[in-house]
């Protein structure tokens, strides 16, 4: 399931609207974290600090299988780091301010609005990384034809947060 939904507040020349968007029941084979918890077959690159948060003793739970007893195909063969691609993004919101006609009156303009944006400012998840994987980015190309795009995380490129300032004018 996936969708958005929008707001939109208005009080005298003052604006708000955020636009969200969701998606529900998508599960994520997440690669980037299979290869930061390698289990001790990739000691000579960096690992998460979960990586060594291992097996040492019979009654310890919620930890990493321990390296001395890996198995090279455990990783590959295992739904472990297959997670829940649930979200919810505020994708953008924007704080405006439109000019009066009374203010406008007394300048060559028609309409004047400044205004702040941002996007993608918040991310509701649980999922280690960024949940939106690309369509058509350099991670679905590498898996062509094995898996459908939003399956799989590798390193692409996270949504952005970014931050703008603007002026609309009219004459």
């Amino acid at each position: 399931i996936e969708g958005g939904f929008f707001s939109n507040f208005r009080y005298k020349n003052i604006s708000l609207r955020t636009d969200f968007v969701f998606k529900s029941g998508n599960w994520i084979n997440n690669v980037v974290r299979q290869q930061r918890n390698a289990d001790g077959d990739q000691v000579d690159s960096n690992q998460a600090t979960s990586a060594f948060n291992y097996w040492k003793q019979p009654g310890d739970t919620n930890v990493q299988p321990s390296p001395l007893y890996r198995q090279d195909d455990i990783n590959v063969n295992s739904d472990r780091f297959l997670e829940k691609g649930d979200y919810i993004r505020l994708r953008n919101v924007t704080l405006a301010y439109n000019f009066s006609k009374e203010v406008l009156d007394k300048t060559p303009f028609s309409s004047l609005r400044f205004y702040v944006q941002g996007q993608n400012l918040l991310t509701f998840t649980d999922f280690y990384g960024d949940p939106e994987v690309g369509i058509s980015s350099g991670e679905t190309i590498s898996f062509a034809g094995t898996v459908a795009p939003g399956e799989i995380t590798l390193y692409s490129y996270p949504n952005l947060k970014s931050f703008q300032i603007g002026l609309d004018v009219s004459f």
